[in-house]
């Protein structure tokens, strides 16, 4: 659809609210229509030129999720096996370290100087506080909740570093902060005062316990604070969380930047899809192949 249509439905359109133009007088507007020969390459151009941008598109897409699948499974071994040997020695620490299995499905064998501890003995939830929207103050303080942050507010009631999963919605959910925020009734919270643990380890491997697996709550899915205390996660000495934290924190960076890079890509190509047919049905010059 050219410019010049849209401008023209644009100007003749009426109201304040919601201006909108009759039919009759939409149908009396002029546009070009090619010989019926010159639509018909136009179309099964368009066909090829957008089958070709679609299916890369699809590529790109699909990457995406490769990433994901890949950051995942990357955390799960790290956390559960340890540093890569590589990253082992350059940490200072003993590559391949001999294991011993735990009888837990998703951790099966571990390190054997690791411990496997229960949640409840690695950290504790903090309830989130009551803070509805209207009585919110201005302010930069992150406003956290199931789903992450959704406003601000001019004080907290964290520290920082600071965890909050989702107790009810989104429960189990795992956002990472790393400056104090305040964290509504439907989460809770671990900061310094609840954890001995390092606090951007204990992010990587709590999401691998499945703590949104099930809901405690039928009517509103909810994790229970009992019920996740329950939930049992290796426990590396504390030297070797740092060290884990930090691998881990540098790898899924870059995976995260280059899922970035490859939505940037699947934006431009659909910007040139639209760009394209508009200008094969107006007569306008074809735009620069876009495609990465």
């Amino acid at each position: 659809m050219s410019d010049n249509f849209i401008e023209t439905v644009v100007a003749r359109s009426t109201g304040v609210s919601y201006p909108a133009i009759n039919s009759s007088e939409l149908g009396e507007i002029g546009i070009r229509v090619p010989p019926l020969a010159e639509q018909r390459a136009i179309a099964d151009y368009l066909d090829t030129e957008t089958a070709r941008i679609d299916a890369l598109i699809s590529k790109k897409r699909r990457l995406i999720e490769l990433l994901a699948e890949h950051r995942t499974a990357l955390i799960t071994q790290t956390v559960t096996k340890g540093l890569p040997s590589t990253a082992a020695k350059a940490a200072g620490l003993p590559p391949n370290p001999p294991l011993k299995p735990t009888g837990i499905d998703w951790l099966g064998d571990i390190p054997t100087h690791w411990q496997v501890r229960r949640l409840g003995h690695v950290c504790r939830f903090a309830y989130g506080d009551s803070l509805p929207a209207e009585n919110r103050r201005p302010g930069e303080t992150p406003v956290y909740g199931s789903n992450g942050a959704v406003g601000y507010h001019n004080e907290s009631n964290t520290s920082a570093p600071v965890i909050v999963v989702g107790r009810k919605g989104s429960h189990g959910q795992v956002r990472f902060a790393s400056v104090p925020v305040f964290a509504i009734d439907t989460t809770y919270f671990v900061d310094e005062r609840t954890t001995s643990a390092d606090l951007r380890w204990l992010h990587f491997v709590l999401p691998c316990t499945g703590l949104d697996e099930e809901s405690m709550d039928s009517a509103v899915p909810g994790l229970s604070r009992e019920h996740a205390y329950g939930k049992r996660l290796p426990l590396p000495p504390l030297a070797e969380q740092q060290s884990i934290a930090a691998f881990l924190d540098h790898e899924t960076a870059q995976l995260e930047a280059l899922a970035t890079r490859v939505a940037t890509t699947i934006e431009r190509l659909q910007e040139y899809r639209t760009a394209l047919i508009t200008a094969a049905v107006t007569g306008e010059p074809v735009p620069t192949d876009a495609s990465c």
